[in-house]
């Protein structure tokens, strides 16, 4: 019969660590570490809690046997440093705070199990439809996953919590970045990466995100030997990627431009669309226009109105709605009943 003393001990099977450093690291003695696997001792919660994070385990499984129900899976958009070969996440831990918040919210909307994603970069592109970068955010969310956009963190997550894809990156003005963190963080979900993030994986998930954003059969409807710079800037514009995502993507697909177009994808993206956009007819800057709006924090609709209704009905706290709307939870509390007139008074006392 499975124990709570098995599941640890298979655990700890698994793991570099022996008995004896397992117990020096959780603040146990030799033999009651001795005794607590062998079933002749209990473990304490503390302790089963320090157990679960020094072998990298689920508390909730090794209590109960049974997966978290709302424990969810996290992979990042790492950081590469060429020299050493590494990749790494510098904001892990400060980021972890925001995605608590996170996590907190979607339990508590308590919404139903989303569909489940294609499970292919064509498939995906089709559910998607025609020119999907123009507004990539409302299309993955029709597809029932979420997208969250905040100031507070210091890379892009992809976050699974059974039944709820979820797709967190950090606010910038740099559309084209966004986009390609968006279908990056897509191929983790899509590939069912479980958040251990090995270089392969995040290999998987770049060429994820390139095939979606920039598959072949889109790069062939410009003739690039002949393109000029204003072909360039319109492509990006268009599709909403960078010029370093599409030099790079050329290259790889073994595809020659002209001089023009090179000396284009050498500029920064802003650079070269500044250099070839054109004001709106009511003299706005598009280019501006598209910055802010991807500047700003966001929460998909569904989210927000599962905690409304739940504020509203007196089920949930306004912590979370208010912190999701950037407002104090003071102004989302709910109003006192108006007083009643002299003649609603007398005619309940009648």
């Amino acid at each position: 019969m499975e124990t709570i003393a098995t599941r640890v001990k298979a655990a700890l099977s698994a793991s570099p660590e022996t008995q004896k450093s397992l117990a020096a690291k959780v603040g146990m003695q030799p033999d009651q570490m001795s005794r607590a696997l062998s079933g002749k001792r209990g473990f304490a919660a503390g302790e089963l809690a320090d157990i679960a994070d020094t072998l990298g385990q689920d508390l909730h499984y090794l209590i109960t046997g049974e997966p978290d129900p709302h424990a969810i899976v996290l992979a990042a958009r790492h950081t590469y440093n060429p020299d050493t070969a590494e990749r790494t996440v510098p904001s892990e831990e400060a980021d972890r705070a925001e995605l608590e918040k996170i996590r907190l919210a979607l339990i508590q909307a308590e919404l139903a199990p989303a569909p489940e994603l294609p499970t292919s970069v064509d498939a995906l592109a089709d559910k998607l439809g025609a020119d999907f970068a123009s507004n990539f955010i409302d299309r993955v969310e029709a597809l029932g996953a979420m997208v969250i956009r905040t100031n507070d963190l210091g890379t892009d997550w992809s976050i699974s919590l059974p039944g709820t894809p979820v797709i967190a990156v950090k606010a910038t003005p740099n559309w084209f970045r966004q986009n390609w963190s968006i279908a990056h963080e897509l191929g983790h979900l899509v590939l069912r990466h479980d958040g251990r993030t090995t270089n392969d994986e995040e290999r998987a998930a770049n060429a994820f995100a390139a095939e979606l954003l920039l598959p072949r059969s889109l790069l062939d409807t410009v003739t690039w030997d002949s393109a000029t710079a204003a072909d360039v800037a319109a492509f990006l514009w268009r599709y909403g990627v960078s010029t370093h995502a599409l030099r790079n993507r050329l290259v790889n697909e073994g595809i020659t431009t002209s001089t023009e177009a090179t000396e284009a994808l050498a500029m920064t993206t802003q650079a070269l669309l500044r250099a070839h956009g054109s004001l709106n007819s009511d003299g706005s800057d598009p280019v501006s226009a598209r910055m802010t709006a991807c500047s700003q924090r966001h929460f998909p609709t569904k989210l927000i109105d599962a905690h409304q209704r739940r504020v509203a009905a007196g089920t949930l706290a306004p912590g979370t709605l208010a912190w999701m709307l950037g407002v104090d939870a003071e102004e989302l509390a709910p109003e006192p009943p108006a007083p009643l007139s002299d003649a609603q008074l007398d005619a309940l006392l009648a």
